[in-house]
């Protein structure tokens, strides 16, 4: 029975040993490697989100500087102080709410796109004035205007 009990013990303490040694050998070499990939996956991602966050940032500034850069060339090509002079802004008894600019420097009409551009240019419903169809046949067509179309 001495036998029998000491082959068993040996079992165990040869379990035990092979844990411990596996213990030490992931406590040595492994984790801090496997920590420090991971760690370091982390902060690439971070960066990464980082960088399409800035990217984001700088497009929208981007956009915005060339919205306000388009908006003051047509600023000083039509100011409000010359309306009803140079140009006038006129919709059809047809097609009401559909506004035009009558250039009367180049005889040329624009049809203003959108409403945004109206704000932007900083005219309002009170500017334009009605007109009959056959008033804008006396003018060539041009270039439609558009503001937000950068």
């Amino acid at each position: 029975m001495l036998s029998g009990q000491f082959h068993w013990q040996s079992h165990i303490d040869e379990c035990f040993d092979c844990t411990r040694r596996l213990s030490q050998a992931l406590s040595s070499s492994t984790t801090p490697h496997w920590t420090e990939q991971f760690q370091s996956v982390g902060v690439g991602l971070g960066a990464l989100l980082a960088g399409l966050g800035g990217l984001k940032i700088g497009l929208d500034w981007l956009q915005q500087a060339k919205l306000k850069r388009k908006v003051s060339r047509l600023m000083q090509r039509y100011p409000i102080d010359s309306l009803n002079k140079d140009y006038e802004l006129v919709d059809t008894k047809s097609v009401p709410g559909k506004w035009w600019l009558l250039d009367k420097r180049n005889n040329k009409k624009h049809w203003i796109r959108n409403l945004e551009t109206t704000r932007d240019m900083g005219w309002s419903y009170g500017m334009v004035k009605h007109v009959p169809d056959k008033n804008l046949d006396k003018y060539r067509e041009g270039k439609s205007i558009n503001t937000r179309e950068l």
